[in-house]
């Protein structure tokens, strides 16, 4: 059980979050803010339990060559997420 049940089941309250959890990433590291993208909330079309957020087309984790289309080296991805997780 959590504490905060009725938070957790509201999707403003996670929208929210969403968009605080970026802000606080551009505040704590300029870097990693350059690898870290959410998807923009459509607040008019949104409510406590449906969430509208814009569609992303990103590269999976595993796919190697999408990876280097982004001018991401392969080798540095586990090194990133595992920073990113840090600052969560």
């Amino acid at each position: 059980a959590t504490l905060f049940p009725n938070q957790e089941l509201d999707f403003l309250y996670e929208a929210k979050n969403s968009e605080k959890c970026l802000e606080n990433f551009k505040k704590l590291s300029l870097h990693l803010v350059n690898y870290i993208y959410a998807p923009k909330v459509y607040w008019n079309l949104s409510t406590s339990r449906m969430l509208t957020m814009e569609f992303m087309d990103a590269a999976e984790v595993t796919d190697v060559s999408a990876i280097r289309r982004l001018g991401i080296d392969p080798n540095d991805v586990p090194k990133l997420a595992s920073m990113i997780i840090a600052f969560l």
